[in-house]
C-alpha cells in the first residue's frame, strides 16, 4: 500500500510492506537557465524540473546533476519521486519557501548543494553543443538522462531573458528530449506556464511552469 505525503514541499512516497523499485524513466523536462531575475550569488534563481514518466516510484537518494564544468552534491536519502509527478531542483542558495513565494505553493522542490562553484558553476546563459551538456545521474554515477541544450538551430531562442524551455508532450522520453525540436519556450497561459511573483529574489518577469508537465495536446 502506498501513501503520499509532503515534507517541506517534497513528495515522499511511503511504501508499506514492500521495497521501492528503482524503475521508471526519469527525465529532464524543463530548464530555467537564463532567468530575467538576478543570477549572481546569493540570488541564483535557475532551476531544473525532472519528471517520472514511468509506472513505479523512483528512489532519488544520492542522484545528482553534472555538466562539463562539474557536478552537484547528491540528493538526500529518502527522496522518492512517484510516477507521473515532477520535482523541481534549485540551487541551495534558495529555499523551497523562497521558490514558493515566487512561483506558488504545491510545487515539489528540493535545494541542491554544489549548484554554483565548486560544482556546476551554474547553467550557461549562452549554451552551445559543447556548453551545456547537462546530465542527471543516479547514486552510482550512471546517466539517467542527458540534455545537450542550445539556444540556436532547432532549440528555442533564449531572448529576451526570463523564459524557461520545456519538453513538449511528444518528446517525453530520454531519446526524444535530446532534440531541440521537441522543446519550446514557455509563454504565459500556455501548457501551465505563468509569470512568477516579484519577491526579494525574483523580479516577477520570469515565465515557466515548474512542477507542471504537459502530457497531452
Amino acid at each position: 500500500m502506498m501513501h503520499n505525503r509532503m515534507i517541506e514541499g517534497v513528495w515522499i512516497a511511503v511504501i508499506m510492506g514492500v521495497g521501492i523499485p528503482v524503475m521508471g524513466e526519469v527525465l529532464i523536462t524543463e530548464i530555467m537557465y537564463n532567468p530575467n531575475s538576478r543570477e549572481s550569488y546569493p540570488n541564483d534563481v535557475e532551476w531544473i524540473e525532472i519528471y517520472n514518466s514511468g509506472k513505479d516510484p523512483v528512489d532519488l537518494s544520492g542522484w545528482y546533476l553534472m555538466d562539463e564544468d562539474g557536478k552537484t552534491g547528491g540528493l538526500a536519502e529518502g527522496i522518492k519521486l512517484p510516477p507521473g509527478r515532477a520535482l523541481v531542483l534549485i540551487p541551495d542558495c534558495q529555499t523551497a519557501e523562497d521558490f514558493h513565494a515566487a512561483w506558488g505553493e504545491g510545487i515539489a522542490v528540493v535545494s541542491v548543494k554544489g549548484w554554483l562553484r565548486p560544482g556546476l558553476g551554474g547553467l550557461a546563459n549562452n549554451p552551445s553543443p559543447k556548453n551545456e551538456v547537462l546530465s542527471l545521474r543516479n547514486a552510482d554515477g550512471k546517466v539517467v538522462d542527458r540534455v545537450n541544450f542550445d539556444d540556436e538551430g532547432d532549440w528555442p531562442a533564449d531572448k529576451p531573458d526570463g523564459a524557461s524551455i520545456y519538453l513538449l508532450p511528444g518528446g517525453l522520453n530520454s531519446r526524444d528530449n535530446d532534440a531541440g525540436r521537441n522543446w519550446a519556450r514557455s509563454q504565459a497561459g500556455e501548457r501551465g506556464a505563468g509569470m512568477n511573483v516579484k519577491t526579494a529574489d525574483f523580479d516577477g518577469q520570469d515565465v515557466g511552469s515548474p512542477g507542471y508537465v504537459a502530457t497531452g495536446p
